[in-house]
């Protein structure tokens, strides 16, 4: 199955979600739709951008320009707090490309990234919290359909999320899944963005609020400014809120009231959906939110012991990684082969039963010392209750010892 433009753009784009009547997208189904009823944001994924920029130094007159200009510039457009703001350092970067006698660079990053469609690539053009234009979720969202849908992660993407896509959007239109899409999820809070917050309540890091009457009208009355990167937190609703502090993580509930009272205007904002440090300074100075309890919550120290390795991509258990893993037995055979000398393992063989049916039946057996034959080293294997003998190569045996140790068998003697 292939999706087209023309036959399911608009189909794609009418399914019923829960984002208020905003579809956000990554850049996509251009050509054919028509926005009609439902507002639509056509998001370019910055990372992407950012590396086409980078594929792009042949056009420029000095190549050192682009680490010392150029990327610092690209970085400062990123972080655009607004449309308004974005509109206008991308004609004054641009303008300054020009008076570096780049016009070419300045030409093409207005031709293809400063017009539509891919004119919104810098963090906060979704307007909505959790939703960044980054194409890297997508991708790890196809990589954990391909692990559920496929036994091998090399498979093609796109022969994989034709299978499995329709069904998705399926079962998202029937609402068959027990819970719906979100941009955030429930989790605790950071010891960094806490201590951030705690920071930020200080009075040389916020504006003064007002103590007296004024005669001159106050536009930002709802409006926390914080020093700190000058960001802004909008007090949207004055929603009570109830927080449960015997428990350690904020429920989808609280972020949701949290979502609707305060929007921050920072990177990390977008990129969590519901959490920052300004906004925990916001809630601390509006809400008398107790950071002292929260700060109580945190564990002291560091877990003891070296941190554990991250898992690749690839990876799919522990046991590869372990010392009965297939490639690390081999090894271990052919430098050490008497090592595993009266190890235990299992073998299954196949048993006639008496209906004339076969089963499969798991024998203990264990290791005898190697021999050479041919050139090629063996063991047998030796079963307790049967005087028959299993003869193993190198491969077969670390195959035989890793599916013991996946059983559950003690392999080791005592």
């Amino acid at each position: 199955m292939r999706y087209t433009r023309e036959r399911d753009a608009r189909r794609i784009v009418r399914q019923p979600f829960e984002f208020q009547n905003e579809l956000i997208v990554l850049y996509g189904f251009t050509d054919t739709i028509d926005s009609g009823d439902i507002s639509i944001k056509l998001l370019d994924c910055w990372p992407h951008l950012d590396r086409n920029a980078r594929k792009k130094k042949g056009l420029l007159a000095e190549y050192n320009r682009y680490n010392d200009i150029i990327k610092p510039q690209l970085d400062y457009l990123s972080q655009s707090r607004s449309k308004q703001q974005f509109e206008a350092l991308s004609a004054l970067i641009t303008q300054n490309w020009d008076d570096f006698g780049e016009g070419e660079y300045a030409a093409w990053l207005d031709t293809e990234y400063l017009t539509e469609p891919c004119h919104l690539w810098f963090y906060t053009a979704s307007d909505v919290p959790g939703i960044i234009p980054n194409q890297n979720p997508i991708e790890s969202h196809h990589h954990s359909i391909k692990t559920t849908a496929v036994n091998q992660l090399r498979a093609s993407t796109g022969h994989v999320l034709a299978s499995t896509l329709p069904k998705i959007l399926v079962e998202c239109v029937m609402e068959i899944g027990s819970e719906s899409i979100q941009h955030f999820a429930a989790g605790p809070v950071s010891a960094e963005v806490l201590a951030a917050g705690v920071l930020l309540c200080n009075d040389d890091s916020h504006f003064s609020t007002h103590q007296r009457k004024s005669r001159r009208a106050i536009c930002n009355i709802r409006t926390h400014y914080f020093n700190q990167r000058y960001s802004i937190v909008t007090v949207l609703d004055r929603l009570p809120y109830e927080r449960d502090w015997n428990s350690p993580l904020w429920s989808l509930e609280e972020i949701n009231t949290i979502r609707k009272k305060v929007k921050c205007d920072c990177k990390d904002f977008y990129q969590t959906g519901w959490l920052c440090a300004h906004v925990l300074g916001c809630l601390h100075l509006v809400d008398n939110l107790d950071l002292a309890v929260m700060r109580r919550g945190l564990p002291a120290r560091s877990p003891p012991g070296r941190p554990r390795k991250k898992s690749k991509c690839l990876q799919r258990d522990g046991v590869r990684t372990s010392q009965y893993s297939v490639d690390a037995l081999v090894k271990r055979l052919v430098d050490k082969p008497a090592s595993v000398i009266n190890w235990s393992v299992l073998i299954e063989k196949t048993v006639a039963e008496a209906d004339g049916e076969g089963s499969q039946r798991a024998y203990v057996g264990k290791i005898k010392p190697p021999f050479t034959r041919g050139g090629k080293r063996f063991w047998e294997i030796a079963y307790e209750d049967q005087d028959e003998v299993t003869v193993l190569e190198v491969e077969a045996l670390a195959r035989t010892i890793n599916f013991s140790f996946q059983m559950g068998h003690n392999i080791v003697p005592n």
